[in-house]
């Protein structure tokens, strides 16, 4: 029986092993599972949410100031001591024993304010943490349409470079007749290693723009390999009201909120310093026994009361009064200063709403096309290469130009909201 019983037990200890091995293999597989086909910026936001480092940390100091504001409620320990002896009288000798506890009390209001200190931090955790949330959120977006916008030059790169090399192609099996021919093979030519260093410095700047999008996203990608995004591209700029917005950023921005609560610490601080100046008191209650010659028990209560005379923390008062007077000047700079990039946020984004306009994203199409009858033209002998090299210099700067705007646009729109503290979807209306 005991052999049966010995059996069972190393069974069941061999299943519990199978199934936590189960358990974490599952876990790791959810951890490193692999990219989807396309993500759009908003479910890169919240991946991002989720997986940043910081925004955790954020999140922790929280609920570490809520348990240093809860330690601060609690009284202070009482302080236990005891004695023992042995007294020597003339005509005998007894033992003599002592006990006594001491509660110490603070001056009434101390730990009122000590506990506003400790709410003002827990506050000022809850905003920092709200504030880079917004962070988190505009900032993932503003990557996101920046890398998207590179993977559109890349790819508008490539294609130029393989659109030079069919030339190239059909330059080379027609007979050269004639100097003009030769030379402008040379130009191809040329042309074409031009491009081969262009594609690989734009795959550069692709795999940089992904790295940042990638230091909030947390993907475990190989370094060539480079996530879908799906981008709604702006065919008309959002309306922006600024006087709505500069209003709700006075009233909603989330680093004004922060320094408004530095200041009230900082009051609150002064007021603990003038506190401070007060005594703490100390109640205590003792017992002694004596029985050299008859027993003596004695037995009472005492307070002790430190006096203010050599220290009455004038400094530390003077000192909390300027920090508090230091805030208040820092405060009013912030409004100042919001007020000041607010506007500057107004203007460029009327900037880059007329660039949108004119370099609309719906106009892609119809210049690739362009594009492609100029190539036509070009191998019937009835456009000249000089004019077919402008017209793809004039394609490639109003592509760039393109995707400058749309990325443009999104930086400063996305700064309006974060400024007004706005959470919302960051989109356009031309489906990618």
């Amino acid at each position: 029986m005991e052999i049966i019983k010995a059996g069972k037990q190393a069974v069941l200890f061999l299943m519990i092993i199978m199934l936590t091995s189960t358990i974490s293999t599952a876990v790791a597989q959810d951890t490193n599972k692999p990219l989807k086909s396309s993500y759009s910026p908003e479910e890169l936001v919240n991946i991002s949410q989720e997986n940043y480092e910081l925004l955790s940390a954020r999140k922790a100091e929280i609920e570490q100031y809520r348990l240093e504001k809860e330690q601060v409620s609690r009284m202070n320990n009482p302080t236990v001591e005891a004695s023992a002896g042995i007294k020597s009288v003339p005509s005998s000798n007894g033992y003599l024993y002592g006990a006594s506890i001491t509660l110490p009390l603070m001056y009434p209001g101390k730990r009122m304010l000590l506990k506003e200190l400790a709410a003002h931090d827990e506050e000022l955790a809850r905003l920092y943490h709200r504030d880079m949330m917004l962070f988190v959120r505009y900032e993932v977006i503003r990557l996101s349409y920046r890398y998207r916008a590179q993977l559109e030059k890349s790819k508008h790169t490539r294609e130029r470079l393989q659109r030079f090399r069919l030339i190239q192609t059909y330059l080379d099996s027609r007979p050269l007749v004639s100097p003009e021919k030769i030379v402008e093979r040379n130009i191809v030519r040329e042309k074409i290693k031009m491009l081969e260093k262009n594609v690989t410095e734009t795959l550069l700047a692709t795999r940089k723009a992904f790295q940042q999008l990638n230091m909030f996203t947390c993907f475990c990608v190989d370094e060539n390999e480079f996530p879908e995004i799906s981008i709604n591209w702006f065919s008309k700029p959002p309306v922006v009201d600024g006087e709505t917005m500069r209003g709700k950023s006075l009233e909603q921005n989330v680093q004004l909120a922060i320094q408004q609560e530095i200041v009230q610490r900082a009051m609150t601080k002064t007021e603990y310093q003038r506190k401070k100046a007060s005594p703490d008191v100390g109640i205590s209650f003792f017992y002694n026994e004596e029985n050299a010659v008859d027993t003596e028990r004695s037995f009472g209560a005492g307070i002790s009361i430190p006096i203010p005379i050599l220290d009455r923390n004038a400094s530390g008062i003077k000192a909390s009064e300027k920090e508090t007077e230091v805030r208040k000047l820092e405060m009013q700079y912030a409004r100042r200063n919001l007020n000041r990039e607010m506007s500057t946020l107004f203007s460029e984004y009327s900037t880059a709403t007329g660039l949108v306009n004119s370099f609309s994203i719906d106009r892609i199409q119809g210049l690739l096309k362009a594009m492609r009858y100029a190539n036509s033209e070009f191998k019937r002998g009835r456009v000249s290469l000089q004019t077919f090299l402008e017209m793809d210099n004039q394609y490639n700067d109003v592509i760039e130009s393109t995707y400058d705007t749309q990325v443009r646009l999104v930086v400063t729109y996305t700064g309006i909201l974060y400024n007004a503290a706005i959470t919302q979807p960051v989109e356009g209306q031309n489906n990618d």
